[in-house]
C-alpha cells in the first residue's frame, strides 16, 4: 500500500489514542511503508514540549504538509527523519483574536482560515494567498509555516509576519516566553525547533502601513523561489518607516535592516539606485531553479518594485 495512504489512515483511525506503537517488523526504513513509529497525543502544550525534548527523532505534527511530503523524505537524511510525531490538533491552538493593541493568531490556524477570517489584516491574507494550492492551504498551519522558516529561505506567511515585527508566544522547557520572530530566526534552528509555537502576535499598527509584495516563481502553483515584502509609512517625499523583507536570498527570511535605516527619514531614491543598494545585501544560492547571479538580480529588482509599489509610485 502507498505510504501516504497508510499515514493518513493511521492519523484518522487512532486520533483518540494517546500513543500508537508500530511493531518494528512493520517499519521499513526509507519510507516504503511507514515513516513514523510513534504517534503521541499530548495532554497540553507543556507535555508536548516535554515529549519533544525527551524523544530523539521526534517532531510536532500540525497540518503535516511538510512531514508528509516527498521533499522531506528526499532532503532530510534518513537517520534524522522523525519517527515520533507529537499531535497538536487537540491543544486548541486554532483561534484568532483582535485586541485593541494586537492581532493574535494561534499556531494551529490554517492558511485558508487566515484568508477567510474577517479580523486578519489584508497584507497577511495576500501573503497566505501566495500558497495557491487550496488543498495545501486547508491543511498547512501558521505554526508550521513559521517553524519551517528556520530551515527554509522562502516562507510566504512568516515573511510577512517578520515585516510586521511579529512576536511569538512559545512553550519552552522553562515555561512560556515571548520572543520576537526576528530573534527566533536568529537562534540555533535545532534548538528553536524544539520550542512549541503557541501564537503569533502582531501589533495592530502594522495594519495602518501601506504594503506591497511580489514573488518570483516558475509556475503559479510552485513554491516561491524569491519573495519581497515592503511595509511603508510616510510618502515618497519622506519615508517615515520602512520594513523590507526578502525570502530566498539567505538561509532564512531576512530583514534588509541596512536599507530600512538608510531610507528612514529620507526621500525615495531613484529606482535604479535602490536596486544597487539591495544587490550586495542578498546572497541566494545556486540551484536547479536559477543561478545565484540570476537570483540576485531578480531579487534586487523585485525588492525595489515593492517599495515603489507600496508608496504608490507604480
Amino acid at each position: 500500500m502507498p505510504s501516504v495512504w497508510l499515514k493518513v489512515k493511521r492519523f484518522s483511525l487512532f486520533a483518540n489514542i494517546n500513543t500508537i506503537k508500530i511493531d518494528k517488523e512493520d517499519y521499513h526504513p526509507g519510507g516504503l511503508f511507514f515513516l513514523f513509529i510513534d504517534f503521541y497525543n499530548p495532554s497540553d502544550s507543556a507535555d508536548a514540549v516535554k515529549k519533544r525534548s525527551e524523544t530523539a527523532r521526534s517532531a510536532y505534527l500540525g497540518g503535516g504538509t511538510i512531514l508528509n511530503s516527498l521533499e522531506y523524505e528526499k532532503e532530510v537524511p534518513e537517520e534524522a527523519q522523525a519517527q515520533t510525531l507529537i499531535n497538536l490538533s487537540k491543544l486548541s491552538l486554532n483561534k484568532v483574536e483582535l485586541t485593541p493593541t494586537e492581532l493574535v493568531i494561534g499556531s494551529g490556524v490554517t492558511l485558508q482560515e487566515l484568508l477567510e477570517h474577517p479580523d486578519v489584516f489584508p497584507a497577511i491574507k495576500e501573503a497566505a494567498a501566495l500558497v495557491v494550492n487550496r488543498n495545501i492551504r486547508n491543511i498547512a498551519t501558521v505554526g508550521g509555516n513559521v517553524a519551517s522558516g528556520l530551515f527554509s529561505p522562502s516562507v510566504n506567511v512568516a515573511s510577512m509576519f517578520l515585516a510586521m515585527d511579529a512576536e511569538l508566544e512559545l512553550e519552552t522547557e522553562k515555561g512560556r516566553k515571548i520572543h520576537s520572530l526576528a530573534k527566533y530566526y536568529g537562534c540555533d534552528p535545532h534548538k528553536a525547533e524544539k520550542c512549541l509555537i503557541l501564537s503569533v502576535r502582531i501589533p495592530r499598527s502594522a495594519a495602518d502601513m501601506a504594503y506591497a509584495l511580489r514573488r518570483y516563481v516558475r509556475t503559479q502553483n510552485d513554491i516561491s523561489i524569491l519573495l519581497a515584502y515592503a511595509l511603508v509609512s510616510g510618502s515618497a517625499e519622506k519615508i517615515e518607516k520602512l520594513a523590507l523583507v526578502m525570502g530566498g536570498c539567505s538561509a532564512r527570511p531576512m530583514r534588509l535592516a541596512e536599507i530600512e535605516e538608510k531610507l528612514t527619514g529620507q526621500p525615495l531614491p531613484n529606482r535604479d539606485e535602490l536596486v544597487e543598494m539591495v544587490r550586495p545585501l542578498i546572497h541566494p544560492l545556486d540551484d536547479l531553479r536559477g543561478s545565484a547571479e540570476f537570483k540576485t538580480e531578480v531579487g534586487a529588482q523585485i525588492a525595489a518594485w515593492t517599495v515603489y509599489k507600496a508608496l504608490g509610485k507604480l
